[in-house]
């Protein structure tokens, strides 16, 4: 069925039991649409309901996101409705869960919506980090205390492991520091520490699982992080794959083979489809999502968008971008079909 995205996020908001993994109630009365700050509100509720309010370095950073925070809100309920109304995502996450779980052996009862509510909540925390003065990625390791480190990544393409250090490097040298790479390191620095000090709590009050196999959920969240805003560019892209080619970053080249295997790496390829067509970022205010639609049907999803501005180009051809790195995608007059099972 087509809905508008404003329609899909107010009903997602509306149904807490596919989103509220922590049953509560006072989190379902904050509309985070209404406003930048109701949705700074209702992240720091969530977080806070998780236990997970200790991780300092980046709770403190929700009142910087902002006009952003409407943003994270909105990519945690879409990402929600697509995996409750498409079979195809729902079944393919549900088995790498499984897959997981029986790895990990991890007891608690960890659902879609727990990793997707930290890896959203939590994406865009790092923005405060881009400008801090680093030297190298081993000095960001050193200057923020990183221990744990991530080791190595969970559920993303085994490439990223290397080539997430060249890409930190590539960024330094361009006078930023990657706020996806930051924030993954420490947020999984800042879980592992809470769930320790849990763990070890003698008073008792402790509500929620603080097993140790729960690291590994960390990391999984933590790696879609990491690689959520590592771009790819295309091979025809003279100027910019010569600038990859010379930073270790070739793995990062498109030639034309999806690398973000959508059967391989579920929540990874949600995230990076949900993050690049999520459009408050680019519009900044919630009614014209009214003008914007979205269908799913069986292994595609499609865009169809009605504005009346300039706008209307910039959400389509964005939808048509993910052809370059991510999956087949078609334009046709006002609509961009996404087609889920790559080509």
């Amino acid at each position: 069925m087509k809905k508008s995205f404003k329609q899909l996020l107010f009903e997602t908001f509306e149904n807490p039991g596919t989103w509220n993994y922590y049953a509560n109630g006072e989190i379902d009365r904050i509309n985070p649409f209404n406003s930048t700050d109701e949705s700074i509100k209702f992240i720091k509720i969530f977080i806070t309901l998780s236990e997970k309010s200790n991780a300092n370095n980046l709770f403190e950073k929700i009142d910087e996101l902002d006009g952003r925070a409407v943003h994270v809100v909105s990519t945690f309920f879409l990402g929600v409705y697509i995996y409750e109304n498409s079979d195809l995502i729902k079944c393919s996450i549900d088995n790498k869960m499984k897959k997981y779980r029986d790895k990990s052996k991890y007891q608690s009862d960890i659902k879609f919506c727990f990793i997707w509510f930290l890896t959203c909540l939590f994406h865009d925390l790092g923005y405060g980090f881009e400008e801090k003065k680093y030297d190298s990625f081993d000095d960001f390791l050193k200057k923020e205390e990183i221990s744990p480190k991530l080791g190595r990544l969970s559920s993303i393409p085994i490439f990223y492991n290397t080539v997430h250090k060249n890409y930190f490097k590539y960024r330094l040298n361009l006078g930023k520091n990657d706020h996806g790479i930051c924030a993954a390191y420490i947020l999984f620095r800042d879980l592992c520490k809470i769930r320790e000090e849990e763990a070890n709590s003698l008073n008792g009050s402790n509500k929620l699982c603080w097993e140790k196999s729960l690291e590994n959920v960390y990391k999984l969240a933590s790696s879609i992080i990491l690689a959520h805003n590592i771009w790819y560019v295309n091979k025809t892209e003279n100027c910019r794959v010569s600038c990859y080619e010379q930073a270790g970053l070739n793995d990062l080249i498109f030639n034309g083979e999806y690398k973000i295997k959508f059967d391989k790496y579920p929540f990874l390829f949600l995230f990076c489809l949900v993050d690049s067509i999520e459009p408050y970022k680019r519009l900044k205010n919630i009614d014209i999502l009214d003008n914007i639609s979205l269908e799913i049907l069986n292994d595609k999803i499609i865009i169809e968008s009605n504005l009346t501005c300039s706008c209307n180009e910039m959400i389509l051809n964005h939808a048509k971008s993910l052809n370059d790195w991510l999956t087949h995608t078609e334009k046709n007059g006002n609509t961009v079909t996404i087609y889920m099972r790559q080509k």
